[in-house]
């Protein structure tokens, strides 16, 4: 198969997720694709009660060309005992641990981003400072 037909159908497809998200709007996170690269989508969200109340944090969504698992990376880092002090990478494998391109869509990723702030889990936490407070 031609490389640049590969690419096209991977961009439609994330594009296509991308509609589904606007189906399943979770409250209180907005994402949008960069404008450089359809793999890469800009996210905040809005905190509105619980331990994190009044936070807003923002995040970058990276989608791997083969469409697997997307990488949540927030920055500035936030100090949750899921995501990595120091690459500030949220571990998406643990909600998702075997992610199926034609099961699994963004905005699953987006409501896990949601929900970590609600329920925090401490079990098999990659900061483990933050899970012991």
């Amino acid at each position: 198969m031609n490389s640049n037909y590969d690419t096209c159908i991977i961009e439609y497809k994330i594009h296509a997720e991308y509609q589904q998200l606007l189906k399943h709007q979770v409250p209180n996170i907005y994402v949008i694709p960069s404008a450089n690269s359809s793999f890469i989508w800009y996210g905040v969200i809005f905190l509105h009660q619980g331990l994190y109340e009044g936070g807003i944090f923002r995040f970058t969504l990276f989608i791997p060309e083969n469409f697997d698992c997307p990488r949540v990376v927030f920055n500035p880092i936030v100090f949750h005992p899921l995501i990595n002090i120091e690459t500030g990478e949220l571990d998406i494998k643990q909600y998702i641990p075997n992610w199926k391109r034609n099961i699994h869509h963004i905005y699953h990723v987006l409501f896990y981003i949601k929900e970590i702030f609600f329920q925090i889990e401490t079990k098999n936490s990659l900061n483990k400072e933050a899970a012991h407070l």
